[in-house]
């Protein structure tokens, strides 16, 4: 009886308290989750939510014991507070609260234990008195406080699912052998799976073959930080198809070790489609830009940085790497001409706000000169201060050479228009001077004087003749009749027929050497074999004479598959050209004979492009001139020639 009374009203407070601990608990862990929801919803400004953490730490349940709540951050700070004065004494419970698996703050509510030291005094007061009625009434407190807290329990379980299963992104609870504990509503919906699949599957079922070791790794890093964040990867959903995901991860501990993992695993498709459609894009425009030869820039005005894109470093022909893009650097590589124009625009232009486009010239890094289209805008910030210049910069020298062609072909339609109406005069009337003279001639009593001076007048005529001719084959379009020829053998002839040829057999004072190294492999071509050899011929003629005395004339063939191509060049060891003189040489009527015509080699260069090709000098000194010819081979060119190399031989 003795023990009874005395166990009973410690029976009691034992219940009291472990129940009053147990609703602490529960109460502090739906609290800490509410709370976490704000700090998930805004990680970093989570700290100044004092208005709905206050709101949040006030509510009591009606009944309750009461109770004071802090929040703190991890540096100790208070946060917030709902503080109550209570009577000691009093229990405390503190629970962390995470973002992400880690922990950003706690929170410690403190509840008065008074009521139930109260309540279990006045039970041992009155137990001697009324044993059996104590013992009643503390059978039936037993049975409601076990019953209030498995509601307080059934109650956090509640709002604990609500959480989980309101949250945007789907939610796994899975054990430490990968086997899926839980699942939320987001993860059906997303994945496709029923929760019923989902409980008899393992994570590494779903997850991409090659990343099933690095998740793997990623659980064992649970064990020494707690958590992991943004790992991504992709998970296969019900219906086949791989979605990109991105997990972060918080531990499940028991007893010290870890025994799951809580995984919030966010689809995030959408944005890699994104990204990968922006990569595509960018590519893309990569492309273009470069077809199109058109770069862009940029220059901070602000903090003096330039940026150009991929195909600007192209047009100016220099590297990425080691070219800094700085005005400075920028105005060295435009033509001297246009420099200081250039240079004043462009700082003229940061206080214009429209749009300006102008034309230029640069010299590459390599020498050569290109055309280019430009067009800047000023950028301005909400002041109306100009903040950024931005351009594109287009390379047109192709399209300037074309306009140029045109502009030649016209010309020279004019030109053959007119020169073969003058012609026909001027022939007429030469026809009869030379007629004349030779009447004249052949007069015997004549002294011989006259006679040289006679004969002179009848050369001079037949020299007028002969520009006129060459004219006339200079203005008018021929059109190619093409067939198919082997460039080894047509060179070759070319070469055996030249010394019989009237200018080189009456200039010729000393010997000239015929070199030839032919390329077995160059293939057959569909070519106008006549317009060729002219153009061969009269390379043959500058080359003899440019070597009064004699020399070395070296003709070599060579076929380059991978451009399609036949390179012709011819070399002589001559008096050579004068650089000055390198870009007029094509030009006609340019010449430097004392009686020439000027047409040999823009001749030469207009039957050349006629077959699509290319001429050009290589190199020239005063040792002597290379020419090179580029012919292009035939889509399906027809099968090599079987001829070899040809031996150096003499002319």
């Amino acid at each position: 009886m003795f023990c009874g009374i005395v166990i009973f009203p410690l029976g009691y407070f034992f219940i009291s308290y472990q129940n009053t601990a147990g609703s602490l608990e529960t109460e502090a862990e739906i609290k800490a989750n509410t709370i976490t929801q704000i700090i998930s919803a805004n990680p970093q400004m989570w700290e100044f939510e004092q208005m709905r953490i206050e709101e949040l730490i006030a509510q009591q349940k009606k009944g309750a014991l009461p109770e004071s709540r802090f929040v703190y951050n991890t540096r100790n700070e208070l946060i917030v507070k709902n503080e109550v004065l209570l009577k000691p004494p009093v229990i405390m419970k503190s629970t962390n609260l995470f973002d992400s698996g880690k922990v950003v703050g706690r929170i410690e509510i403190v509840r008065s234990l008074y009521p139930v030291v109260v309540r279990t005094g006045i039970i041992t007061a009155i137990v001697l008195p009324v044993w059996l009625g104590g013992f009643l009434f503390l059978r039936i407190t037993f049975l409601r406080a076990i019953r209030r807290s498995e509601v307080a329990l059934r109650a956090s379980e509640k709002k604990y699912r609500e959480i989980v299963e309101s949250a945007n992104d789907a939610i796994f609870t899975v054990d430490s052998n990968f086997n899926f504990i839980d699942v939320n509503k987001k993860a059906v919906e997303i994945f496709g799976y029923s929760k019923e699949e989902f409980l008899k599957m393992k994570i590494l079922d779903a997850i991409s073959p090659d990343q099933v070791p690095a998740l793997k790794e990623k659980f064992r890093e649970l064990s020494s930080k707690g958590s992991y964040k943004n790992f991504t990867g992709k998970l296969r959903a019900k219906d086949g198809s791989w979605l990109d995901i991105e997990i972060n991860s918080s531990a499940i501990f028991e007893n010290g070790k870890v025994t799951g993992s809580r995984d919030i695993v966010r689809n995030i498709t959408e944005r890699v489609q994104m990204e990968e459609a922006l990569k595509e894009s960018e590519e893309r425009y990569a492309e273009a830009a470069g077809v199109a030869h058109l770069g862009h820039w940029e220059r901070d005005l602000v903090n003096l940085k330039g940026f150009w894109s991929k195909e600007m470093y192209s047009i100016f022909g220099v590297d990425p790497e080691s070219f800094e893009p700085t005005v400075d650097n920028f105005l060295a590589l435009v033509h001297p001409d246009y420099r200081q124009k250039l240079k004043d625009t462009i700082f003229s232009t940061a206080s214009y706000n429209g749009p300006l486009g102008l034309e230029y010239r640069i010299i590459r890094s390599d020498g050569e000169e290109r055309f280019i289209h430009a067009r800047m805008q000023t950028i301005c910030n909400d002041k109306g201060e100009s903040i950024r210049l931005i351009g594109t910069l287009q390379d047109v020298t192709e399209h300037k050479r074309i306009e140029e062609a045109l502009q030649r072909v016209e010309q020279m339609k004019l030109i053959g228009e007119w020169a073969t109406g003058l012609s026909e005069g001027i022939k007429n009337s030469l026809a009869g001077i030379k007629t004349s003279i030779e009447l004249l001639n052949e007069e015997y009593d004549i002294s011989e004087e006259d006679r040289i001076i006679l004969s002179k007048s009848i050369n001079e005529v037949a020299r007028i003749e002969l520009t006129i001719k060459s004219l006339l084959k200079f203005v008018t379009q021929t059109e190619p009749q093409l067939m198919t020829v082997n460039i080894n053998d047509l060179l070759d002839k070319t070469i055996e027929f030249s010394p019989k040829h009237s200018f080189l057999s009456a200039h010729r004072s000393g010997e000239v050497k015929i070199i030839k190294e032919f390329d077995g492999m160059v293939p057959e071509i569909m070519a106008d074999p006549f317009q060729l050899q002219q153009a061969f011929l009269n390379l043959i003629i500058n080359a003899v004479d440019a070597m009064p005395a004699g020399g070395e004339l070296a003709f070599r063939t060579l076929y380059h598959p991978d451009e399609h191509s036949i390179e012709i060049t011819v070399s002589d060891t001559g008096t050579g050209i004068a650089d000055k003189m390198k870009d007029k040489i094509f030009k006609p009527f340019f010449t430097t004979k004392s009686k020439g015509t000027g047409l040999g080699l823009a001749i030469t260069k207009k039957l050349i492009e006629q077959h699509h090709g290319d001429i050009h000098i290589e190199k020239t000194s005063d040792m002597g001139t290379t020419f090179s010819i580029q012919l292009p081979v035939n889509p399906t060119p027809l099968s090599p020639t079987s001829r070899k190399s040809s031996p150096a031989t003499p002319g």
